[in-house]
């Protein structure tokens, strides 16, 4: 699973049919759709993950300072391990991003 899944419920470029067709478009710079209620800040962070340039890229380490740094912004509690994010911060990055739940039984059909 990668970030824009986590947001939008969707591989990138889900309304591609084919591998090479999504090659061509990337080729062509095509860019990503935005999904519907992301805060500005973290449509930044998927757009920087998203660079055309590896090393362009954000680190991990410097995504998750990055989400650390957007926590407040986003209405999670700054006292909040990371160890407890996925059980918390993940799921409050779902909801905002307004797309259907991940855990259900038809997450891939």
């Amino acid at each position: 699973m990668n970030i824009t899944q986590i947001f939008s419920g969707h591989v990138p470029f889900h309304n591609i049919n084919k591998d090479m067709g999504v090659i061509l478009a990337i080729a062509a710079g095509q860019q990503l759709s935005r999904p519907g209620g992301l805060e500005d800040s973290v449509w930044e962070l998927i757009v920087f993950c998203y660079q055309m340039e590896p090393e362009k890229r954000p680190t991990a380490s410097q995504v998750l300072e990055t989400l650390r740094s957007i926590r407040p912004e986003l209405g999670v509690n700054q006292n909040t391990p990371p160890s407890d994010w996925d059980d918390g911060f993940i799921t409050h990055l779902r909801s905002l991003a307004e797309y259907p739940d991940l855990t259900g039984d038809n997450v891939w059909e």
